[in-house]
Order: structure tokens, then C-alpha cells, then sequence
């Protein structure tokens, strides 16, 4: 396919022959796509812009140890939980095994938790749907039986909730509440993320926040709280976009590079180290398309000004000499 003729497809300056021609180009082979996803984050990306001096600046340094922190006590309250199992609980299991779904201490209570390479789809009692990303986490109650339907999410989860009047949804998350009747959105809250992200796919949503006004989402509209700043922005989206990760793309779009760094930690299962203070005050674009992690830097490097170093699964970025 000729480059000139894919890069005027980006820039929207095709006719539709030529636009259904390329679509059955990229749609042939994978190689073909990958060639495009090349061509798309180099045109979309350029450079990386700088981030505005109002986003966190904590040092990367102390950033990793609080997220070692974190992932430790996470692994120590895994592991007494296991423990409290092993010691005498009960197993909890037809079609899912006992590292997805156990029963909380109050035994009203469901827990179900994605593995860490795989999506997981949930009904919940009132028959209203949630497919989790991976290294997510969700407790609900066995059924909806007060007057609210009340969840509560960690890591991130596309949901689709039946319409009850009298009966609000409620997910809970470490900084906000999402209350909604009955719609479609995207809840993104990991403990060790810089921010917690709500993108509205159809309907309305709330978030409620103590001693805060409610906000109002509408549709492709995302909230996104800086965790450092305590702040909420609202931003207009392709909400498309938000929900990428269910076809295992990862989509970036001024997306600070430490917010990135985790991202492709948690998709890879790996560690990411960034070596150059400079690079913190970066934002990223760019689209990654079903990639293994080997396409994925190369796709970072050849799309920005990063380099990067790898050695079995960790993996340093750079700026580029």
C-alpha cells in the first residue's frame, strides 16, 4: 500500500473508494495493521507535549516506592485472605475458581477478581452487566434488597446497568461514587494509578464526592481526579476509546508517560523504570493496537522522543541520545 495514500487517510483526505481500499488493506493482515498503527501514532504523536506544570510532579523515584508499598500490603491482604480459606472457610466454586471469586467476610457479599491477563464478565443480581479489566476487582451483595444497588470497584470496569427508577446504582470507588438509574460507562479506579477516570458511554451519570456538588457526565464526557491535586477536569472524548482494553488495545491521548508506564506495566505484567527526569513532564499519544510488548516499545520509540532498554522484564525508558 502506498504510504503517501495511508497518510492522507489520516489526515480524513481520501475518497470513500480509496477509504474502503485501505479499511480492506489494514483488515487483510496483521502485519498490514501493525505497518498502519505505525503510521497512525507517528502522525497523531509527532512529539510528546509537554505537561502543563499543574500536574503531579512528584519524583518518579518515591512514585515506584508508595507503588511497592502498595503492592505489597495488597499481597499481604491476599495472601490472609488465602490463608482464612485454607484455615477453614469454604471453597466457593462452579465455573469460577477460587483466585476470581470468594466470599468476603460478610457473607452477603461477593467478590470476583479478574486474573491478570484476562477480562471478566459479571451479571449481577438485578441483571445489569460488568465486564472487568485485568487486575480488577468487584463486591457486590448476593442481591439489591435496600434502596440502592451498591458495588465497589477496584481497578476498572465497563458496566451496563438495567434502568430501576427506585432503586439507584451506586459504584464505589476509592475517590468518588458513580450514581447512576440506568446507562453505560467506564469506571478506570487502580490503587496505584495517578488518577481515577469515569467516561460516559451513553445516558448520565453523577459523581459524588463529600462535602463536594455532584457532577454531571454526559455522554462522551470523561472525569478525570488527579489523586495528588484532589481535583476533578472534565474532558470531551471519543468514548470509544475509553473502552479500547475489551479488544486489548490501549489508547493514549495526552496521557501523562508515568500514567503510560503503568498502563504497560499492568497489560505486560512487567516493570517499567524511567531514567530521565525530563521524560516526567510528558504527555503521550498514540494508539496500541493489539501488540506484544516488544511492538509496544518499538511503537513508543519510533512515535516519540523515548528510548528504551530491556532486559528480561524490566524495562527502562530514556530519552533518546
Amino acid at each position: 500500500m502506498n504510504e503517501e495514500l495511508l497518510q492522507k487517510y489520516l489526515e480524513n483526505d481520501v475518497s470513500p473508494q480509496e477509504r474502503e481500499l485501505i479499511i480492506g488493506w489494514i483488515k487483510s493482515d496483521s502485519e498490514n495493521q501493525k505497518k498502519f498503527n505505525i503510521l497512525k501514532a507517528e502522525h497523531v504523536s509527532a512529539t510528546m507535549a509537554h505537561v502543563s506544570d499543574t500536574q503531579d510532579k512528584m519524583p518518579y523515584s518515591a512514585f515506584k516506592r508508595k507503588l511497592r508499598q502498595k503492592r505489597y500490603h495488597k499481597f499481604v491482604q491476599y495472601t490472609g485472605v488465602a490463608a482464612l480459606v485454607i484455615a477453614g472457610l469454604f471453597l466457593y466454586s462452579d465455573r469460577i475458581s477460587l483466585p476470581d471469586r470468594i466470599h468476603g467476610l460478610d457473607s452477603h457479599l461477593l467478590t470476583i477478581r479478574s486474573e491478570s491477563t484476562l477480562n471478566k464478565k459479571i451479571t449481577l443480581p438485578d441483571g445489569s452487566k460488568v465486564q472487568l479489566n485485568i487486575e480488577s476487582s468487584l463486591e457486590y451483595p448476593k442481591s439489591f434488597t435496600d434502596g440502592e444497588r451498591r458495588v465497589t470497584l477496584v481497578g476498572e470496569g465497563l458496566f451496563e446497568i438495567v434502568h430501576d427508577p427506585l432503586r439507584p446504582f451506586i459504584v464505589t470507588t476509592a475517590d468518588y461514587d458513580v450514581k447512576v438509574l440506568g446507562t453505560t460507562f467506564n469506571v478506570k479506579s487502580y490503587d496505584n494509578d495517578t488518577r481515577t477516570e469515569t467516561t460516559l458511554i451513553e445516558g448520565g451519570v453523577e459523581l459524588l464526592r463529600e462535602a463536594q456538588a455532584p457532577v454531571v457526565l454526559f455522554p462522551s464526557q470523561k472525569a478525570i481526579f488527579s489523586k495528588r491535586e484532589k481535583r476533578m477536569k472534565i474532558e470531551k472524548v471519543n468514548s470509544l476509546e475509553a473502552i479500547a482494553w475489551k479488544k486489548g488495545s490501549i489508547v493514549f491521548n495526552r496521557t501523562p508517560l508515568q500514567q503510560v508506564a503503568l498502563d504497560l506495566e499492568r497489560k505486560y505484567d512487567v516493570e517499567i523504570t524511567i531514567s530521565s527526569p525530563d521524560l516526567l513532564r510528558y504527555e503521550y499519544t498514540g494508539t496500541f493496537d493489539n501488540l506484544d510488548l516488544e511492538e509496544s516499545l518499538r511503537l513508543l520509540m519510533v512515535s516519540s522522543s523515548i528510548d528504551y532498554e530491556m532486559k528480561k522484564n524490566k524495562i527502562t525508558l530514556k530519552m533518546k541520545e
